[in-house]
């Protein structure tokens, strides 16, 4: 019940892609070629929101995002049922645009193909090794089953995101506080040094008045006692 091709495309483009080999019977090229072609039919307007076609031995399913903005497309042999299939291609897209969000500016393709590449091969990997086609309903199940597990991990991803963003601003806060504390330190020390100057330019100010008054009361009294007549003592 293998997948044996997927694709992640805006229009015509192909973003990244993912050939799995493991169960195919033909070349990659044939499968590439017939996905191109639906991907042009839905390029052009054509197509449903969810469409299956079956070419050859194949079936090549496809679902438009949410947002409209990326295709998802898959092609696998007959025997997948197409509520697998769409399981399959709603996960994709579930963790596809938690990579690169739908309206937001989509970094380089090659950056694409790098980053989602392993996610989509562990998608088909897991879808092509757990479900049997003998049992269609097991398949819906587990299918289920790993969508609410890949919401949960989701879930805690951001949870975890989100605390160590809180300890980010935390140590900030930290961080900040003994910043102000130390400008407080730095403040008062700079305080004290002032007044010190401050007082020891009283001191001097002071000391240059005291010694300049003390030195002109002496010249003053010299002056004084030079301009006197000397009258000398009359002895009998």
């Amino acid at each position: 019940m293998p997948s044996l091709l997927t694709i992640v495309a805006v229009k015509c483009r192909v973003l990244v892609d993912h050939f799995d080999g493991t169960y195919a019977n033909c070349a990659p090229g044939h499968l590439d070629a017939v996905a191109k072609k639906v991907l042009a039919k839905l390029g052009s307007g054509g197509g449903e929101a969810r469409a299956s076609w079956t070419v050859d031995a194949h079936v090549v399913h496809t679902l438009h995002g949410k947002a409209g903005e990326f295709v998802y497309l898959t092609i696998t042999s007959q025997d997948v049922s197409k509520a697998v299939a769409f399981k399959f291609l709603e996960r994709l897209e579930q963790r596809f645009e938690s990579m690169f969000p739908s309206g937001q500016q989509l970094p380089e393709q090659w950056r694409v193909a790098m980053e989602a590449k392993p996610m989509m091969e562990a998608l088909m990997t897991n879808l092509n090794t757990t479900a049997k086609p003998s049992d269609p309903k097991a398949q819906v199940v587990k299918a289920a089953v790993d969508e609410a597990k890949d919401v949960m991990i989701n879930n805690i991803e951001k949870v975890i995101d989100r605390g160590e963003k809180v300890d980010s601003l935390l140590g900030k806060s930290s961080d900040l506080a003994v910043s102000s504390s130390s400008f407080k330190s730095s403040a008062r020390a700079a305080s004290r040094a002032m007044w010190w100057q401050n007082m020891k330019q009283k001191v001097y100010l002071a000391g240059f008045a005291l010694v300049t008054l003390t030195l002109t009361l002496a010249l003053t009294l010299a002056l004084a006692l030079a301009l006197t007549p000397f009258s000398p003592w009359v002895l009998c």
